[in-house]
């Protein structure tokens, strides 16, 4: 009976270590009245495309650094995190605004999913990604190369080692 359970719980979830990280230049400077707002739907509609839970109440801080105003949030999720990080620059011409997002899970996803909302939330430009499937195996580790533009995916590379 005990060999049953345990075949059962070790049957219900299996880490796969799947990291995103995308980088974009941003069509627009985002509202910064209220970051917490903006942050609390954003990562609802994020933890919602990859079906994830929160795990913690999600941190939220404004940048002290007046080189580069901006705001970053991160929230922990029931299997790892996801983060962005939201800059401008006051002395650029267009002010340049970008963004820095990861996600980090044990879950799968479909980064297609995060790209979709990453767009709706922060109206991405052109944009860079990675996305990785973890292993202890070199061999064995998924790495892809992304370039984007908006919610588009226009290019995919696969890094074989």
């Amino acid at each position: 009976m005990y060999f049953c359970r345990t075949l059962l719980f070790l049957m219900a979830f299996v880490p796969s270590h799947r990291i995103l990280i995308i980088d974009a230049s941003l069509k627009n400077c985002l509202d910064e009245s209220d970051p917490a707002e903006f942050s609390r739907r954003y990562f609802d509609a994020m933890l919602d495309a990859v079906r994830m839970k929160p795990l913690a109440p999600m941190s939220i801080s404004r940048s002290v650094d007046s080189a580069a105003p901006g705001f970053s949030g991160v929230q922990e999720i029931t299997t790892s995190h996801t983060s962005f990080h939201y800059f401008w620059e006051p002395h650029h011409p267009q002010k340049n605004p970008n963004v820095h997002i990861d996600l980090y899970s044990c879950a799968p996803f479909a980064y297609e999913d995060v790209i979709r909302v990453a767009h709706e939330y922060f109206q991405l430009a052109e944009w860079t990604g990675n996305y990785i499937e973890r292993t202890l195996n070199p061999a064995d580790r998924n790495t892809l190369l992304l370039h984007g533009m908006e919610g588009n995916i226009l290019e995919r590379s696969s890094l074989h080692f």
